[in-house]
């Protein structure tokens, strides 16, 4: 008889054990189902380069240059009025990230590197906060992280990072963000390399960039001056 109760306490014990085991696991599934990112909705464009080919996304840009995110928010521009599902209208908006960042080099371009930049990129958290729109084969930059840009003057002196292909990471160990010479750590990184072949190497065309009007960021060395 001691050993049925026993036997029975064991049981009553693994049942609990088990209730709490699924309880920690519903309860954590539920707090991850709450803390979800939004989706990633992607932009289909229609571009007259090739934005696969670097050398012809090189050749088309106007600066193309490294720099770190210090900072980014969200903005939303060009409200339009639709039409809804229930008959009214709601106002859509455009959402781009504004970045501040350090220049550390330019590839194409002469930008300042003595103080920070703001630059605009097409893409970020929709004002409803229901999903993100990027471009296909395109990611947003991440506060502390190193890219290259690809970048146009606009009308207004901006800085407009857009599309495909338009940002992409250097991969620096901590090592080397740590030594002092980061400008030297960059150029020994093949994301760089690469670019700078294509930099060298770019495909101009002509008849393309005579089509659009191309303007001078308010970074630039000479506008600065």
């Amino acid at each position: 008889m001691k050993t049925k109760a026993l036997n029975k306490k064991y049981v009553l014990a693994v049942v609990l054990a088990l209730i709490i085991v699924i309880a920690g696991v519903v309860l954590f599934m539920t707090m991850r189902a709450n803390d979800t990112e939004p989706p990633i909705m992607r932009i289909h464009g229609s571009f007259l380069i090739d934005v696969n080919n670097p050398y012809e996304l090189v050749g088309d840009a106007g600066y193309v240059f490294v720099a770190t995110v210090n900072e980014a928010h969200t903005e939303y521009l060009y409200p339009a009025t639709m039409e809804n599902a229930e008959g009214g209208t709601t106002v859509v908006t455009t959402p781009y990230t504004s970045y501040t960042v350090s220049v550390i080099e330019n590839i194409k371009g002469e930008l300042i590197t003595e103080e920070q930049i703001q630059l605009l990129k097409r893409g970020g958290l929709a004002e409803d906060k229901k999903a993100y729109y990027i471009f296909e084969d395109d990611f947003l930059p991440e506060v502390g992280g190193t890219y290259i840009f690809i970048a146009y003057g606009q009308e207004d002196g901006a800085l407009l990072v857009s599309g495909p292909n338009s940002n992409s990471e250097i991969t620096l160990s901590t090592a080397s963000r740590s030594n002092g010479n980061l400008a030297e750590a960059i150029k020994e990184a093949p994301e760089y390399k690469e670019m700078l072949d294509a930099y060298e190497n770019q495909i101009i065309d002509n008849a393309h960039l005579a089509s659009r009007e191309q303007y001078i960021s308010k970074y630039d060395v000479s506008f600065v001056d």
